[in-house]
C-alpha cells in the first residue's frame, strides 16, 4: 500500500502521459470527425418528422372537410418545391387537386417597367403593357403602406393586361376589386376604369355613378348602378363578386346592387385594358392602384371592412414552410416520375392520394436530406425518406 501511494504522489511518467495524450487526441478527432453527421441527422430526422405530421394535418383537413375563408374547398394537400426548398398547405378551390393561388392578376403601382412592359405581383405573373405616359408617383395611396400609384392623364393613358385563361370566369366564383381617385366630375362623361370587351366594364358615368356591366355565355347583360356617388379627390374602393349564382357590386364595403345570374360570363380570352376603354375611348383622369382579380373565390359576400394594407401575392397561403439551411428535397417522384414541384393532394371522396393531380397506385415518395445542394449527397449522410400510397399511407423511412 505504501508502494502505491509513493507511485501516484510521482504522478504520471512521460510515457504514460504521451499514451494519455495520445488516447485524447485519437477520441476529440473521431469525435469532430462526426459532429457535423450527428447534429445535421438530428435535423435531417427532425424536419423529416414534421414533414409527416403536415402530411397528415393535410389529410384530416381534407377528411374532415375543413373550410376556408375563401369558401368550401375540394380538399387538401401540400405543395412541395424542390427549386425553393419549401412546402406549402393548400385547400383545392379549383378542383384540379393541386396547389394554385385564388389571385390571378395583382397591380400595385410600384412594379418594374423595362422596355415598356413589367409582369404583374401575382402568382400568374402576367405581361402588363404600359401605353402612353401613366405615372408612378411615389406616395402611400391608397394606403399608409402603399409605395406608389398609378396616375392617368386622360389623354390616351392605359395598362393593358395579355389576355389568357385565368380571365375566364365561367361558372365560377370570382372577385374582381380595384381602388380609384377620381381628378374629374361633372358633366356627363364616360371614363373606363377596367375594361375586359363584351365580358366585364366597369366605368364612371352620368351623374357621377359607377357603372359595372357583365356579360354571360349567351350575351345578356347585367348593369349594375352604384346608390353612391363618387367624389372628386376622395379615395374609392370598388368591388364585383359572384359567389354561386348571385353577383355582389359593393362600392367602398357596402353592397350597390345583386343580382342572379344562372349562366356562365362570357368566355373570351380577351386584353384587359386599366384606365381606358378596350376601343381605346374614354380614358380615365385620376388614379387607380391595388388591381385584383381573383378566381374560384368571392372575398366577399356582405358588407364588410374596406381593406387597410397592400394585398399580397400569398394571401391565399394556408402555411409555407422553408427548408432550414443546408437541408433539401434531393428527390421528389409521383407514379416513378421524378419531378421539381409535387403536388401531394388527398380526396375526400375517394380517400385517395393524387400525385400532380392523377391517382397512381405508385404513389409518390419524398427524399430529404442534408446535402447542401440538391442531388450532391455528403459522405455520411443518410438521407430520409417518406413514401404516400395510393391509399394515403404515410410511411418514413428513418
Amino acid at each position: 500500500m505504501k508502494k502505491l501511494i509513493n507511485n501516484l504522489r510521482a504522478g504520471f511518467t512521460l510515457i504514460e502521459m504521451v499514451v494519455v495524450m495520445s488516447i485524447v487526441v485519437i477520441m476529440s478527432v473521431a469525435l469532430f470527425a462526426n459532429y457535423r453527421e450527428i447534429g445535421d441527422q438530428g435535423r435531417v430526422s427532425v424536419f423529416a418528422g414534421k414533414v409527416r405530421e403536415d402530411l397528415y394535418l393535410a389529410q384530416n383537413y381534407s377528411l374532415a372537410g375543413k373550410t376556408t375563408k375563401y369558401g368550401i374547398p375540394n380538399g387538401w394537400g401540400i405543395n412541395f418545391n424542390r427549386n425553393t426548398n419549401k412546402y406549402t398547405i393548400f385547400s383545392d378551390l379549383d378542383g384540379d387537386k393541386a396547389f394554385s393561388y385564388p389571385t390571378k392578376l395583382l397591380i400595385h403601382g410600384n412594379e418594374t417597367v423595362s422596355a415598356g412592359t413589367f409582369t404583374d405581383s401575382s402568382q400568374a405573373a402576367n405581361t402588363v403593357t404600359v401605353a402612353g405616359n401613366p405615372t408612378q408617383v411615389s406616395a402611400p395611396w391608397p394606403f399608409a403602406n402603399s409605395g406608389s400609384y398609378w396616375q392617368f392623364d386622360g389623354v390616351g393613358d392605359y395598362l393593358k393586361v395579355t389576355a389568357n385563361n385565368n380571365f375566364l370566369y365561367g361558372s365560377s366564383d370570382f372577385a374582381v376589386d380595384l381602388w380609384i381617385w377620381t381628378d374629374v366630375i361633372g358633366g356627363g362623361v364616360t371614363r373606363y376604369i377596367l375594361s375586359q370587351a363584351s365580358v366585364l366594364e366597369i366605368y364612371k358615368s352620368s351623374g357621377d355613378l359607377i357603372y359595372v356591366d357583365v356579360y354571360d355565355v349567351d350575351g345578356a347583360q347585367y348593369q349594375f348602378i352604384s346608390k353612391d356617388v363618387i367624389t372628386a379627390s376622395s379615395t374609392h374602393q370598388i368591388a364585383l363578386t359572384r359567389r354561386n349564382n348571385i353577383l355582389t357590386f359593393f362600392l367602398d364595403g357596402v353592397v350597390q346592387d345583386t343580382e342572379r345570374i344562372t349562366k356562365a360570363i362570357k368566355s373570351s380570352a380577351t386584353e384587359i385594358h386599366l384606365g381606358i376603354q378596350s376601343d381605346l375611348n374614354n380614358p380615365w383622369t385620376g388614379r387607380i392602384d391595388e388591381v385584383r382579380i381573383s378566381r374560384n373565390t368571392s372575398r366577399w359576400r356582405e358588407k364588410f371592412a374596406t381593406p387597410t394594407a397592400n394585398y399580397k401575392q400569398d394571401d391565399e397561403v394556408v402555411r409555407e414552410v422553408k427548408m432550414p439551411p443546408g437541408l433539401v428535397f434531393d428527390s421528389l417522384t409521383t407514379a416513378g416520375t421524378a419531378t421539381s414541384e409535387l403536388n401531394i393532394f388527398f380526396d375526400p371522396t375517394t380517400y385517395f392520394m393524387y400525385g400532380n393531380g392523377a391517382s397512381s397506385t405508385q404513389g409518390a415518395v419524398i427524399v430529404i436530406n442534408n446535402a447542401g445542394v440538391a442531388g450532391t449527397a455528403q459522405a455520411g449522410d443518410t438521407p430520409q425518406t417518406l413514401t404516400i400510397n395510393n391509399a394515403g399511407l404515410i410511411n418514413w423511412t428513418h
